[in-house]
C-alpha cells in the first residue's frame, strides 16, 4: 500500500516542483475515487510545467523510496516485473523476450482509490455513474478539457442490409469484447456514454488513456473470431473495421462566452445513463459526419490495417507535443489520419476525391 508519510517526505525534499504542482501531483497520487495505474506521461499531462523526464524521475523516486509499489507489464509477452528490479538492475529490456522497455510509457505505480474495493463493488449501477460523472465534471472544470471518443463500424449500413441477424449478433459479440478486453484496460477515469447502433460515445478523462486504449484495441481484435459471420465475411472480406475519432472539448460556454460549468452539461438519459449537452459536442459530430469527404484517404489501406484514427485539431496538437503519436505535419485540409494494427501506427496523407 502506498505510504501517506513517506510520500509527504518526498515533496518537502523535491525542491525543483512548484507548491501547485506539489498539491496537483497529490490529487493525482491520493484522491483518485477508484483504483488506477499512473505512468509517466500520465504525470506529465496532468501537472502543467513537468517534462516526460521529470515525471519518470518522480515515478523512479516513487518507487526507490517504497512510496508506491509498481509493475512492468511487457506488452510482447506478458511477464511481470516490480520497477524495484528494473531500477535496481537498470534494465531497459524485457528479461523474459528482450522487448525495449518504454519507460515513460510502460512503467505503471498503482495509485489506490478512496472508495475501497469492497465497498465499491456494493455500489449501485446509479450510484457508481453519478461518481464517475461528478469527477469528471470535477476533471473538466479544474483543467479546461475532456476527450471525447467516437467508435463506428465501418461499412456498417451496408452489412446490416446485406445480413441483419448476423450483424446483430456481431454487435452482441463485440459490445461484450470491447467492455471486457479493452475498455477495461483504461488507466483513468472515464464514462461509456452509450452506444448508437454501432458507434460508441465515451468520454475520458485524460487523452493519453484514450490514444492508449486505440493501441490496446488494435492488438486486441486481431483475436476476435469473425469466422462465424460468414455470410458477412463472404460480402466484405475484410470485415470488421474500424473508424474512431477522438478530440478535446473545452470547457462550454453560453452564446455569449460565459463560462458554464461542467456539472451542469451533463444529463441523466432515459436509461439512467449520462450524456453531454453542449455546443463542442455537436461541433465534433458534425466535424465527424464530415470525414466522409476522405474516406478514399482510408478505405485503400484497409487491408492492411483494422483502425483508421481521426484526431481533430486539439487532440493532434497535444499527442504531437507529448511525442506520443509518429511525427507527421498538421494537416491544413482537415484532422490527422493515422492507420493502426497490432499497435503498428502509421501517418496518412489525406485527399477529397
Amino acid at each position: 500500500m502506498p505510504s501517506f508519510l513517506k510520500f509527504a517526505d518526498f515533496l518537502q525534499n523535491e525542491k525543483d516542483l512548484t507548491s501547485i504542482q506539489k498539491e496537483a501531483l497529490h490529487s493525482v497520487l491520493f484522491q483518485s475515487y477508484q483504483d488506477i495505474y499512473v505512468n509517466a506521461a500520465d504525470l506529465s499531462f496532468k501537472i502543467k510545467g513537468i517534462s516526460l523526464e521529470k515525471a519518470y524521475q518522480i515515478i523512479k523516486k516513487l518507487i526507490l523510496e517504497n512510496v508506491f509499489d509498481g509493475s512492468y507489464d511487457c506488452p510482447a509477452c506478458d511477464s511481470t516485473l516490480s520497477l524495484n528490479e528494473i531500477f535496481e538492475t537498470k534494465a531497459v529490456k524485457c528479461p523474459e523476450c528482450g522487448q525495449d522497455i518504454q519507460f515513460y510509457h510502460d512503467l505503471y505505480i498503482k495509485v489506490f482509490g478512496n472508495i475501497p474495493e469492497k465497498d465499491y463493488e456494493k455500489l449501485t449501477f446509479d450510484q457508481i455513474a453519478e461518481i464517475r460523472i461528478k469527477n469528471l465534471a470535477k476533471y473538466w472544470r479544474e483543467n479546461g478539457g475532456i476527450t471525447y471518443f467516437l467508435l463506428d463500424l465501418v461499412n456498417s449500413e451496408l452489412i446490416q442490409k446485406e445480413n441483419e441477424r448476423e450483424y446483430n449478433s456481431f454487435l452482441s459479440e463485440f459490445r461484450e469484447f470491447w467492455v471486457k478486453r479493452v475498455l477495461s484496460q483504461s488507466k483513468e477515469n472515464h464514462y461509456f456514454i452509450g452506444e448508437i447502433g454501432d458507434a460508441y460515445k465515451i468520454i475520458f478523462q485524460d487523452i493519453v488513456d484514450a490514444f492508449n486504449i486505440v493501441r490496446i484495441f488494435s492488438q486486441e481484435i486481431i483475436n476476435f473470431d469473425t469466422s462465424i459471420f460468414e455470410n458477412i465475411k463472404s460480402k466484405f472480406p475484410i470485415f470488421p473495421k474500424f473508424k474512431i475519432v477522438i478530440d478535446c472539448v473545452n470547457l462550454p460556454t453560453d452564446r455569449n462566452g460565459r463560462p458554464i460549468d461542467p456539472g451542469d452539461v451533463f444529463i441523466k438519459t432515459a436509461n439512467r445513463t449520462y450524456d453531454i449537452n453542449s455546443a463542442s459536442v455537436t461541433q465534433l459530430y458534425r466535424a465527424e459526419a464530415k470525414l466522409k469527404e476522405y474516406k478514399d484517404s482510408y478505405y485503400k489501406n484497409w487491408e492492411k490495417f483494422d483502425i483508421a484514427l481521426w484526431l481533430m485539431d486539439s487532440a493532434f496538437e497535444i499527442l504531437s507535443n507529448y511525442s506520443i503519436i509518429p511525427e507527421s505535419e498538421k494537416n491544413l485540409t482537415g484532422p490527422n489520419l493515422y492507420m493502426l494494427k497490432n499497435k503498428t501506427i502509421l501517418p496518412i496523407e489525406i485527399f477529397k476525391p
